[in-house]
């Protein structure tokens, strides 16, 4: 949920993920109406037209919008498209008229020949982005900027987690062979070697994903597009999953801001999947096997647990030519 200008969290979720080869963001419907008005994303017209100002300052272009609701998201494209060619936002009068064109327009998709008055326009909403800096592979930074109270980039804290005692749940079908193991104080992040590393995540997404599936949960790996790595749904539930692998004793692991903020916002669970053997096959990277896997169910990263230790610092300007 993004922060207005003042510090104060809007009722709006959204998120960024790529879209072939433009970067969308998704602004979630309001409604699930109450005595107070809708429960569900209640500040949807500001938050919209919050997110439109800071993409303007950020010169993007919006490619296309499209209405991207589930009633209407088997309809053509162009027969969900919300606005005319692309538009370079700082060329717009100003963003509450945008909005405004955008929301109007929604309100007549997937209307039935002869309907009288137009639908709901406060429908899921996609559009499409071109960001100048940002990539594909800058969907969590673009997501940070956003949701923060400042229209400009600011140095990113990369926080480390400080693991509590003992875990909620522990599962560990290898105890006996991990009990004794010797505890280093390299952390995982020192590993040089980053196909290890990647093996070594997928190891322990793969763990987590057998776990939640043995306990009846339909799981899907959203790690390349989300600020977490699991979505796990059982009947009328819904978990977030972050995970951690690590072929050491873990004490500690790294987050990004984006995924304290997604498990602050969502139900989330972390699970940690340490002292992963690996076992030499003479290739270029070891195979793995075991692990010990706890979770922490429901778990809320307390600000007493996490500290900074790095940074990431925007440059900006010439600097100073070499002598």
């Amino acid at each position: 949920m993004p922060r207005d200008d003042a510090g104060h969290v809007l009722n709006a979720n959204f998120s960024i993920e790529s879209d072939g080869p433009y970067l969308a963001l998704i602004l979630d419907s309001a409604g699930g109406r109450s005595p107070g008005g809708p429960s569900r994303n209640l500040d949807y017209p500001k938050a919209l037209t919050l997110l439109l100002t800071r993409l303007r300052d950020r010169d993007a272009t919006l490619r296309e919008a499209l209405l991207d609701s589930y009633r209407t998201r088997h309809l053509p494209e162009e027969q969900r498209r919300l606005s005319d060619g692309p538009i370079r936002l700082k060329d717009w009068p100003n963003m509450d008229s945008l909005r405004l064109e955008l929301t109007r327009r929604q309100g007549r998709v997937g209307q039935a020949p002869g309907a009288t008055r137009d639908g709901n326009n406060r429908k899921r909403m996609r559009l499409r982005l071109e960001v100048p800096s940002f990539t594909l592979a800058d969907v969590d930074q673009l997501a940070y900027e956003l949701a923060s109270n400042s229209t400009i980039r600011e140095p990113q804290v990369e926080p480390l987690l400080t693991l509590p005692q003992q875990a909620v749940t522990l599962q560990n079908s290898d105890e006996d062979l991990y009990k004794n193991a010797a505890e280093t104080p390299r952390h995982p992040r020192y590993m040089q070697d980053a196909r290890l590393r990647q093996a070594v995540e997928r190891h322990a997404v793969k763990r987590a994903v057998e776990h939640y599936e043995g306990l009846g949960y339909r799981v899907k790996d959203v790690g390349t597009r989300r600020s977490y790595d699991l979505h796990a749904v059982r009947d009328t539930t819904v978990l977030h999953i972050e995970v951690k692998g690590s072929t050491d004793v873990a004490k500690s692991v790294e987050l990004t801001t984006n995924e304290v903020d997604n498990a602050r916002a969502h139900p989330t669970d972390l699970v940690v999947v340490d002292q992963i053997k690996r076992i030499d096959n003479g290739g270029e990277v070891p195979d793995l096997e075991g692990g010990r896997l706890r979770i922490w169910e429901r778990w809320q990263p307390a600000n007493d647990d996490l500290r900074p230790v790095r940074f990431n610092y925007r440059i900006t300007g010439d600097g100073s030519a070499s002598r």
